[in-house]
């Protein structure tokens, strides 16, 4: 009983969520920025990613996660089907701007001593 609650909770915040993203997305306007890059070639030479391809890795991720994850890997796999068309249109947008958020670009190196 407890447990059908908690994840009825997660759920719908999680549905909350992919309705404001998609809301923002919809209103934001696009990215003037000029892409930066080390050569001459342009991020145009990427193609779109689909939906299915989003969920195939996604769910190939391994199930570990790092303490800057947004989420862990368990709950994003458990979720693929709500998340995987933002995660692709998010992907989508920043191929065809040619950006990718600085903010997207941490990650926290922890080294494991072994005897």
């Amino acid at each position: 009983m407890l447990c059908n609650g908690f994840c009825r909770f997660f759920t719908d915040k999680l549905l909350k969520i992919a309705d404001t993203v998609t809301a923002r997305l919809s209103t934001t306007p696009a990215c003037h920025r000029q892409p930066v890059h080390k050569d001459d070639r342009l991020l145009d030479e990427f193609a779109a990613v689909t939906v299915d391809e989003v969920a195939k890795v996604i769910r190939s991720l391994l199930t570990k996660s790092s303490p800057v994850d947004f989420m862990p890997t368990s709950l994003l796999k458990s979720t693929v089907d709500v998340v995987t068309p933002l995660i692709t249109r998010l992907a989508n947008m920043s191929f065809s701007a040619g950006v990718f958020p600085s903010s997207l670009k941490q990650d926290r190196v922890t080294p494991l001593l072994k005897r």
